[in-house]
């Protein structure tokens, strides 16, 4: 019976290995992916890094409080045109 386990756990091993060696292109893409996020990441450090004004901590977008005031605006005197209809 151990023999048995022995060679089917070796047979599994072949074949897996077999299954990366053929299927090679698609682990390389997975690769690749945790690649571009480190990347990205690493980017996106950079830009808070030149951005930040100081005021905020990395990461938090710098608010302006100021309020804007808007102008006052008077209705206009005087009679509003109106499509007639015919």
């Amino acid at each position: 019976m151990d023999s048995y386990n022995n060679e089917t756990f070796s047979t599994n091993i072949k074949n897996s290995i077999n299954y990366i060696i053929e299927n090679h292109h698609k682990f390389l893409l997975l690769l690749f992916v945790f690649f571009i996020i480190y990347f990205v990441d690493y980017i996106t450090y950079i830009n808070t890094m030149l951005y930040n004004n100081g005021n905020s901590p990395p990461g938090l977008p710098i608010l302006n409080n100021q309020i804007h005031q808007l102008p006052n605006v008077k209705n206009p005197k005087g009679k509003r045109n109106k499509s007639r209809r015919r």
